[in-house]
This record gives structure tokens, sequence and C-alpha cells, in this order.
């Protein structure tokens, strides 16, 4: 009977330990946080380049609203 005991309260520790480690290891995997690559700094010359092609864009979905428009009245 004592060797049941003794058996049982073993695997209880053992049971404990992993519980107590798997929840301290989660702990530490949620907190780690990866770096985030920084964005390369555009030129002058690549801000005007996506201006304008930002301005063409609003130009052509302005424009294709104004004729479906029209052609609807």
């Amino acid at each position: 009977m004592k060797i049941l005991l003794i058996i049982l309260l073993l695997i209880l520790i053992t049971m404990n330990i992993i519980t107590i480690y798997m929840c301290f290891m989660s702990y530490e995997r949620k907190n780690i946080k990866l770096k985030e690559p920084m964005k390369p700094k555009l030129t002058k010359e690549q801000k005007d380049k996506q201006e304008q092609l930002k301005k063409s864009f609003d130009n052509l979905m302005n424009y294709d609203e104004s004729v479906a428009r029209k052609i609807r009245k």
C-alpha cells in the first residue's frame, strides 16, 4: 500500500512540475516580440513619384465615377 502511495505521489509531483514548466514556457513565448524591419526612407524623387501615382489613380477613379453618372442621366 505504501508503495502505491509513493508511486502516486511521484506521479502527481511530476505532473505538477510539467504543468508549471508548460505555463512558464508559454508565458515566455507570448512576451517575445520580433523586431519589425524598418521601412526604408524614401528619397525626394521616390516621394514625388508616389504622389504622382496617387494623384493619377485618384483622377482615374473620379473619371470613371463621373462617366458612370453621365451615362445614367
